[in-house]
């Protein structure tokens, strides 16, 4: 299968990187400086996944043009972090009719990712950088793959992070949004859903690269989400007032929006609250 007249057989090279330090360490690609990098190499537009709401640290992928494919014998590259491998496999995220209840479902949920990124903070996660070509190209990168690997990521495209120091950060984020999904959901402001589709979707950028669905895109849009990230890095929402959780610029829910996250077809659901 190695030989190109009998058939055309591709395969992933993958390269992991790892810290060398006296404590456990997280590291994220700089997504500018690997954006760059694949543009070098022809690339087709990447797909960036970003960690959490940070603007320029987290994982690309992209595909190579055809004509440049066929030459180059290289279909696909990414670059991502090993961080992964905490919730892959692990994870359930609580169904939107679950966060706007609050119930033991919700809870447990995400008690479930605190618990897995309170253990992490033991363990260091390096990069990996993964290429999918033909077995010839393959065969011919071996030779130079850690020397090629080992330059990439001392060209700062890395940023290295002490894990307690990482983890510690989310771990408080999604306890800050869990106790604000717990506070909308005892005082069902105006707003109650709109706001829950967004305390999910930030919660889940956390850990993975979550599908927008019509609402939610619809709430990020209306937040200015993606130029407010990339102007300040990271994604905050200044205006939620403390005690009424209205937010400026997120309209009241209307029946669409309160039967998708509630599923009771514009009827919102009545709990007992118990102290």
């Amino acid at each position: 299968m190695s030989k190109p007249e009998n058939s055309e057989c591709v395969i992933d090279l993958g390269i992991s990187a790892s810290p060398e330090a006296d404590e456990s360490m997280v590291g994220l690609w700089n997504l500018t400086k690997v954006d760059a990098s694949f543009a070098q190499a022809g690339t087709n537009a990447p797909c960036l996944f970003n960690v959490g709401t940070l603007a320029d640290h987290g994982a690309v992928s992209a595909e190579y043009p055809i004509d440049c494919a066929s030459v180059i014998q290289m279909r696909y590259c990414m670059a991502y972090s090993l961080i992964f491998e905490i919730v892959h496999g692990n994870i359930q995220f609580p169904e939107n009719s679950d966060a706007y209840a609050a119930n033991g479902t919700f809870h447990a949920h995400i008690n479930q990712i605190i618990n897995l990124y309170t253990d992490a903070k033991q363990s260091s996660y390096g990069v990996r950088d993964e290429l999918r070509a033909s077995i010839q190209t393959v065969k011919a990168l071996l030779p130079i793959a850690k020397e090629k690997m080992a330059a990439y990521v001392n060209a700062k495209t890395v940023i290295w992070i002490p894990s307690r120091i990482y983890f510690e950060y989310w771990i408080r984020h999604i306890q800050e949004l869990k106790f604000l999904q717990t506070r909308v959901a005892k005082q069902r402001p105006s707003n109650a859903c709109n706001l829950t589709l967004l305390n999910m979707y930030l919660i889940k950028t956390i850990v993975t690269s979550p599908h927008e669905d019509s609402f939610t895109r619809f709430v990020l849009q209306a937040l200015n989400f993606q130029p407010s990230s990339q102007h300040f890095g990271v994604f905050f929402l200044p205006t939620l007032h403390h005690h009424t959780l209205a937010v400026h610029q997120m309209e009241q829910d209307d029946d669409t929006v309160i039967q998708h996250v509630t599923s009771t077809h514009g009827k919102r659901k009545q709990y007992n609250n118990r102290r």
